[in-house]
Formats: structure tokens, C-alpha cells, sequence
């Protein structure tokens, strides 16, 4: 928990969820993070759990951002990249992603070869990369490897492997599922899939991805109606203040921030990690 709250205190960036408090009682830890209004993915997508095109190069642009940040800049992987992790904020007509739940990241070591000591399983069936199946020491394409497994499944409607853990196999394009699409998407699934950690695409590499800068297009994409009970007019923007929603979210002044600018000490009044 204590590495959760380290990791998660560092971030800064519109695709991420931050930590705005964090204290510690004789019986608990309380984490404070926005209300994410939007829900998380894997709840936004209902049973169908597909999008179009345009909308999942949306969304998979605004993930690599985040992904990108946390890769690049800071040296850490999420380590559980999945629908459930990923929280939608809306902001006017336009939702923006971030990737949450930071119990499983780690940070990298910043010398070559970049890797974490294997201490056992961690992550989500279905979405674990094959270096951390096979019980090798891994590093941040696990994260790309299961934005892949998210992709595909958002584009064609099924699981790139089955059963989930079956991931040397090599994937299957269904005609009926992929000839409506580009080929550029298979491509990207295909190099975000790939069985060596590698060989596959890195999360700036895949921001760079011909898929992805195709189309100007994917800027606007249709509205997103997955649940139009809760949302008729959302899709993935840019334009987005991150500061400005979570302050809101939480109901406080910038001004109550403690001296580190990471928590609020006030809302509840136990001691703070800054």
C-alpha cells in the first residue's frame, strides 16, 4: 500500500487518476481520488463492450498518453491494465480516460534491461503479458501488451486468445469481425500482441502508430451510446483540465492543498504522506 500511495502521489497528467489525500488511521488507510462521474469502462460499455473505429483509436490514444507519462517520464508500470482500471471523466460533451487502481505499478529500474524482479503472478486474467505468464522478470510492454488485449477485443467483439492465458497462439482475424475495419488496426493489435516483450510496440512507438495518425477524423469522433441512459452526447477529447474537474470532484479550494500540493489534510485530519 505504501508503494501504491509513493507512485501514485507522483502523478500529474490528464490521463491518469490522482491522489489527492492520503492518511492513515489505527485500523485503515484512506486513499481521496475524484468521483470519475463516467464510470469505469468496463461498466460504460455494457455487455456488447465494442466501439466503433474512430472511438476506440479515440480512447486508445488518450490511454497511451497516459501510458506514455508513466512509461517515459516517470519509469513505471501500471501493471494492470484493464476496463475495470480505466475511469471515464466527463467534462461538457467530452470524456477523458484515465487509468486508476496503481496497487499493482512498479517503478523500473532506469538502467538497461528496465526490468522488475518476477515475485509471482500480478495482474488481471485475460490481460497478464506472456514474459509475466511464463515467470520471467518483466517491464513496461506488460502495460502495452494489455491495452492489445483491450483494442482488439473493443474492435472485433471477442478475446484475442482463448482460453485468456492461451496467448502464444497466434490471432485470429475473423472476415465478418475485421474486413469492415482498417488494416491499420489490425496492425497496430498485431504489434501491441506480439509474444516477444521486444519485439512489441512501446508505448511512445505505438502513440506514433500509422493507425493512430491515419485520420484527422479520429479528432471527432460520433458520440459514444453505450449506456444512453447515463450519457447520450460523450466522446473521447482533448481540451480537457484535469486540475480544474478534480478540484471540483473534490469539493475543496486549491488553496487548502498542503505545502506539497498532493493532499488534503483538511477534509478528514489525520497526518498526510507529502
Amino acid at each position: 500500500m505504501k508503494e501504491e500511495i509513493q507512485i501514485q502521489r507522483q502523478l500529474a497528467h490528464d490521463n491518469t487518476v490522482p491522489l489527492l489525500y492520503a492518511a492513515e488511521t489505527p485500523s485503515e488507510v484512506l486513499l481521496v481520488m475524484p468521483f470519475a462521474a463516467g464510470g469505469d469502462l468496463h461498466a460504460a460499455l455494457g455487455p456488447r463492450g465494442m466501439l466503433a473505429e474512430k472511438q476506440a483509436a479515440r480512447l486508445c490514444g488518450q490511454l497511451l498518453e497516459g501510458l506514455r507519462y508513466l512509461h517515459e517520464d516517470l519509469f513505471i508500470l501500471h501493471g494492470d491494465v484493464k476496463p475495470r482500471n480505466i475511469f471515464l471523466v466527463p467534462t461538457g460533451s467530452g470524456l477523458v480516460a484515465q487509468l486508476g487502481d496503481f496497487g499493482l505499478a512498479r517503478e523500473c529500474p532506469r538502467k538497461a534491461p528496465f526490468l522488475c524482479r518476477f515475485t509471482g503472478l500480478q495482474g488481471s486474467h485475460g490481460y497478464m503479458a506472456p514474459e509475466i505468464l511464463s515467470e520471467q522478470d518483466y517491464g513496461r510492454p506488460v502495460d502495452v501488451f494489455a491495452l492489445g488485449v483491450i483494442i482488439f477485443t473493443l474492435l472485433a467483439g471477442y478475446e484475442p486468445f482463448y482460453p485468456p492465458s492461451n496467448v502464444t497462439a497466434p490471432l485470429e482475424f475473423d472476415p465478418p469481425s475485421w474486413e469492415p475495419l482498417s488494416k491499420e488496426s489490425a496492425e497496430f493489435v498485431t504489434d501491441s500482441l506480439r509474444l516477444v516483450a521486444e519485439e512489441r510496440l512501446s508505448s511512445n512507438a505505438a502513440q506514433n502508430h500509422k493507425w493512430l495518425q491515419m485520420d484527422e477524423s479520429f479528432a471527432e469522433i460520433p458520440s459514444l451510446k453505450s449506456q444512453p441512459s447515463r450519457r447520450q452526447d460523450a466522446d473521447f477529447r482533448d481540451g480537457f483540465s484535469a486540475e480544474a474537474a478534480w478540484t471540483r470532484a473534490a469539493h475543496v479550494s486549491p488553496a487548502r492543498r498542503c505545502a506539497a500540493g498532493r493532499c488534503i489534510p483538511q477534509v478528514i485530519g489525520f497526518g498526510c504522506y507529502c
